[in-house]
């Protein structure tokens, strides 16, 4: 008889209410973000309402604040009405640096953000988004206006972070190396995004990748990003296997490569891309691959607004 009381007792246990129940948490205008964030466990949902949030609480969001080194909250961050109403203002400056968001706890794609315009950050990398040793879900956001003297203006994935950045639209940031995106041994998953008007001083005006960095770029537009280096559109440094898919590479400028610069070793695959120049006008170094075959081509693909893209279309 006692086996058996103990075992409907573990029963009864496991399926109390409690830690199982996910909740969700709503933020006013006014309030902090990163103290729902702090008031979160995994599962939860906080929904963000429309309003600009800024200073102490509403800028360098940590999914990890408050937790033992190593844990993180998978939760899902979002946003009530879309990027263009809800916006993370960093103000970041030289003196005062702040970025939108930090990952560095071994966030999975379980941590979600979702619906922000996160725009005027500056920190040392990664102004926009920072993500080391970490995996979120990037989704439906604006990432505008970023800078810094570093490396990526707009998201930074650094040391195996593979983040899936998706519906997105990465446009006038700035930075030393990669404008939009910038990527150091991680290879995120970048689908259905806009990378345009970014500006980077060494490479990668739209996106760099380096040292073993093998991004997938599927149903992207990259157009009107530049360089004072190599590569407008992507460039890839030491040993980098890239993939583009369906994607638009034009009008973006370079001192070497307008659209594609390829270095030491690196190999980029591009199929039913439009790429401005075809492999004529890229740049590859010895030991280096385009692999552009039949399946692409060299058409002006007619921006609404010449030579940029139009989010709206």
């Amino acid at each position: 008889m006692k086996p058996f009381l103990i075992s409907l007792f573990a029963a009864i246990v496991f399926i109390l209410p409690g830690s199982l129940t996910a909740t969700t948490y709503y933020v006013n205008p006014g309030e902090r973000i990163q103290d729902a964030i702090d008031g979160s466990t995994n599962g939860d949902t906080i929904i963000v309402r429309a309003g600009t949030y800024t200073g102490v609480g509403n800028r360098d969001l940590d999914f990890s604040n408050g937790l033992a080194a190593g844990q993180t909250r998978a939760i899902t961050l979002k946003s009530e009405s879309g990027a263009d109403v809800t916006i993370i203002d960093c103000l970041g400056k030289e003196i005062d640096p702040h970025r939108g968001f930090y990952f560095d706890s071994g966030e999975t794609a379980a941590s979600v953000v979702d619906g922000f315009k996160i725009k005027n950050g500056y920190a040392g990398n990664g102004s926009g988004i920072y993500c080391y040793n970490s995996s979120p879900t990037i989704t439906n956001c604006t990432i505008t206006g970023n800078s810094n003297d570093g490396l990526g203006g707009g998201v930074f994935c650094y040391s195996n972070s593979n983040p899936t950045i998706t519906n997105c639209t990465i446009m006038d940031n700035d930075a030393y190396g990669g404008g939009g995106v910038f990527c150091y041994g991680s290879s995120p998953t970048i689908t259905n995004c806009a990378i345009t008007g970014n500006s980077a001083d060494e490479g990668g005006g739209g996106i760099f990748c380096l040292l073993s960095s093998n991004p997938t770029i599927t149903n992207c537009t990259i157009t009107g990003n530049s360089t004072d280096g190599g590569g407008g559109g992507i460039c890839c440094s030491m040993n980098n296997s890239p993939t583009t898919t369906n994607c638009i590479l034009w009008d973006n400028a370079a001192l070497d490569g307008h659209e594609i610069a390829l270095y030491s070793i690196s190999t980029l695959t591009v199929r039913y891309s439009d790429v401005q120049g075809g492999a004529g006008e890229a740049y590859v170094d010895a030991g280096s691959t385009l692999d552009l075959d039949g399946s692409n081509i060299n058409q002006d693909p007619e921006f609404v607004a010449d030579g940029y893209w139009d989010a709206g279309t």
